[in-house]
């Protein structure tokens, strides 16, 4: 007989304890990592509606600037009337756009730093600490 032994043949090593801790207790741990998440979710959610309401507001604004230019051009009586109101028209929706880009990043701001704020609020929170779980 040999001497040799096959990885099958040796006696089985002791296998690591895996630690279980109940659901209650994770919970518990990681509340202020979720009550975190959920005011960020809250909140950023709140702050994009404000951003959806700011940008329907504005194309509703637009479009009607938009379709009174037709009306305004064919009341025009002469060709420098009809370049003026053009001029005006673009002018006018160059200043929109750029207001409204303006809006729009005080809004993409808000949302930054409302998530931000949270975020910060549910770190300083410390988690609860996890007991040692027991052997099986």
């Amino acid at each position: 007989m040999s001497d040799k032994t096959t990885a099958a043949q040796e006696p089985a090593a002791e296998l690591p304890t895996i630690p279980f801790w109940g659901p209650a207790i994770v919970l518990e741990a990681w509340r202020p990592l979720l009550a975190g998440n959920a005011e960020m979710s809250g909140a950023v959610t709140d702050a994009f509606s404000r951003m959806g309401r700011e940008w329907t507001d504005f194309v509703s604004r637009r479009l009607t600037e938009d379709l009174g230019l037709s009306q305004r051009l064919a009341a025009c009586k002469s060709p420098m009337e009809m370049w003026s109101t053009y001029i005006e028209f673009w002018q006018k929706a160059a200043e929109d756009y750029a207001r409204e880009c303006a809006a729009l990043t005080q809004c993409a701001t808000a949302v930054l730093d409302t998530g931000a704020a949270a975020q910060r609020r549910s770190r300083q929170t410390p988690m609860a600490a996890i007991p040692p779980a027991k052997a099986a």
